[in-house]
């Protein structure tokens, strides 16, 4: 079928190229079928014979007139073609700028828990070293007061002797204050049974007492001599009191044994200040 622009008509002989009325050029046509039965559609569409464009039956329009309108749609399409790319660049910019600065963020937040994270280290580094000197502080403290309290050791065992050592001499010099007091007012010891007793307790309490120390196991065996040395010393304070007043009770004369209790004494200072320096 044929299509004659100008009379606005169809000319059905599809062998004419030229109107039989205006003479003017007519635009073949190509009716569309149904797929199924080779039939025309009802629809009444056809399909026109170039570049694949559909028009409606009711609106038939020239070729040239086809053609402008082509280039239009091609122009128009080009400029949606270049709006959408404008559009995806200028997206993509965007896309592109918000991405570096949420990278920046990132980056900036990463820095900073990079930091606090050293920071955190840091802390529990200078905390830990801290909890370690307190603790190594706290064994120190434990050792030095606690543990020798528990280990029995020759200088615990010692000092048990020294205590006594100068227990025993302030009972001496006591007991030689009593007896210079006695002597004020009595001629001699005849009465004197209390004072007697008492030196003689002493004397037999110092005398298990050195027993006691050189049976004892003392490391520093120096320290040990020395101290034995000092209570030797005691026991001829005390045996020259106790002598004195025995022989003044029997009728004698008590100053010769006074005065070798006298000398012990100086002795005992003497041998006791060594005993201090070696402690």
């Amino acid at each position: 079928m044929n299509y004659c622009p100008k009379c606005d008509k169809y000319v059905e002989d599809d062998r004419l190229s030229f109107c039989n009325e205006c003479g003017g050029p007519l635009i073949q046509l190509l009716r569309e079928t149904n797929e199924i039965s080779g039939e025309p559609q009802k629809n009444g569409i056809e399909k026109e014979n170039l570049i694949d464009n559909r028009i409606d039956d009711t609106e038939l329009i020239p070729s040239d007139f086809k053609v402008e309108k082509e280039e239009k749609d091609r122009a128009q399409i080009h400029i949606v073609i270049q709006k959408e790319l404008f559009t995806t660049v200028s997206i993509n910019e965007q896309e592109g700028k918000t991405e570096q600065h949420e990278r920046g963020e990132i980056y900036t937040k990463e820095r900073t828990v990079a930091i606090d994270e050293s920071k955190t280290d840091t802390e529990k580094s200078a905390f830990s070293k801290m909890m370690r000197v307190a603790f190594y502080l706290i064994i120190l403290y434990v050792i030095y007061n606690f543990v020798p309290s528990l280990i029995p050791s020759s200088s615990q065992n010692i000092n048990h002797y020294i205590q006594m050592k100068n227990q025993f001499d302030y009972e001496i010099a006591a007991l030689a204050n009593d007896i210079n007091a006695y002597t004020v007012t009595h001629a001699d010891f005849r009465n004197a049974n209390e004072l007697i007793g008492r030196g003689q307790s002493i004397a037999k309490n110092i005398q298990e007492e050195k027993r006691a120390l050189q049976n004892a196991d003392i490391d520093n065996k120096a320290l040990k001599t020395q101290l034995l040395i000092v209570i030797d010393t005691e026991i001829e304070r005390i045996n020259g009191l106790v002598n004195g007043m025995l022989n003044s009770k029997n009728g004698g004369n008590y100053l010769p044994e006074f005065k070798k209790g006298t000398n012990a004494a100086y002795r005992f200072d003497e041998e006791n200040a060594k005993l201090t320096k070696m402690q």
